[in-house]
């Protein structure tokens, strides 16, 4: 494994880019299964209803802690990701 060393600002930075990068696709799929469950896009059987509203309770789970991270890193709402630091935290 790679022996990386890094400041807590620096470490912090990065977890703001992340939290960034996955509220932002989470915030797509709430909206989504809001809008199938609301009946928007048609009717649903019972099942797919069920399905549906485990995924909704799973992603409201996942914002609360997207939400708890931002308080952490103190990430501004207005905040927007900078790729070449998220490219250097995946390894992209």
């Amino acid at each position: 494994g790679l022996n990386v060393q890094l400041s807590r600002k620096r470490l912090l930075e990065m977890l703001a880019e992340v939290v960034q990068e996955l509220a932002q696709p989470l915030a797509v799929i709430n909206c989504s299964v809001d809008m199938v469950l609301s009946h928007k896009l048609g009717e649903l059987v019972e099942s797919q209803q069920q399905m549906l509203a485990l995924v909704a309770e799973s992603s409201e789970r996942l914002k609360g802690l997207v939400a708890g991270l931002q308080r952490i890193v103190g990430v501004p709402a207005t905040m927007s990701p900078d790729r070449a630091l998220l490219d250097q935290v995946v390894g992209r």
